[in-house]
Formats: C-alpha cells, sequence, structure tokens
C-alpha cells in the first residue's frame, strides 16, 4: 500500500483538500492494495483552538494536523470527508476492475497520474472521476 508520509502528498491542515483526494486515485493507479496514514486521533492539547502538535514534552513539532485527521466527540475533519471520498473512488475502482468494466478512458486516466515534487499533486483525478463514472452508468450498482 501507499504510505502518506513516503509522497509528498499529505493531509495536514495547510495542504490542499485536493491532495487527500488524490491519494485513493494514485494507490489505485499504481496497483496498491490501501494505504496507512500513521495516526488518526493523535490530539494536541486543544484540536479545536490550535492544531499544532509538540511531541512528547513538547521536544519537537509536527506539521499542524499531521498527528490527527479525525476530532474529538466524532467531529470529521474536511480533511477526513475528502479522505474518505477518495477511499470510495478508490473502492470503486477495484469494483470496476473485479467485474471486468475497467474501461480504457479509466485505465488511461489512472496512467496519467503521477507524483511531481514541487508541483500540483491533484492533476488527472477530475479527469479520473469522470471516467469512473461512466464506467459506474455501464450497468452497475456503483
Amino acid at each position: 500500500g501507499v504510505q502518506t508520509c513516503a509522497l509528498p502528498i499529505y493531509t495536514f491542515v495547510p495542504s490542499p483538500l485536493a491532495e487527500s483526494r488524490w491519494l485513493g486515485l494514485y494507490a489505485a493507479a499504481k496497483g496498491y492494495d490501501g494505504m496507512l496514514r500513521w495516526a488518526a486521533f493523535n490530539w494536541p492539547r486543544d484540536p479545536l483552538f490550535d492544531a499544532s502538535y509538540l511531541g512528547m514534552h513538547g521536544r519537537f513539532g509536527w506539521t499542524p494536523g499531521d498527528a490527527f485527521i479525525l476530532y474529538p466527540d466524532g467531529r470529521p475533519s474536511l480533511r477526513w470527508m475528502s479522505l474518505r471520498d477518495s477511499i470510495e473512488n478508490f473502492e470503486k475502482i477495484a469494483i470496476l476492475r473485479r467485474e471486468g468494466r475497467f474501461a480504457d478512458g479509466l485505465a488511461r486516466a489512472l496512467e496519467s497520474l503521477e507524483v511531481h515534487p514541487g508541483e500540483s499533486r491533484t492533476a488527472g483525478d477530475d479527469r479520473v472521476e469522470a471516467e469512473i463514472d461512466r464506467a459506474s452508468r455501464r450497468g452497475s450498482h456503483l
């Protein structure tokens, strides 16, 4: 699977939301079977006020939101909702592959997804989502 810290694609508070939406598409394009995010709810003292995390004993800091993607009391973050959409797209692609409805247009759109450090990592995601929708409409339950 893809590990979020191994790519220049992040789910931090200051990261573009499109990056978390892109992760599932990238994992599907590369044939990964899933993804790993190291923490979902490792909250700082008051995550609703300050998303910064200083680590154990305040010795080092991480980018705001690195240590969590969900808020206390079951509150989702926009980053989580975008990542959830990404996971749903990953699953739709898996279903289309299993059912033999993985169309050439979708294959070409997925092939176009690449990580280019310093550039937008979300190029092509709208095209892939359009191809998922097109393939899904061909006699599907997606």
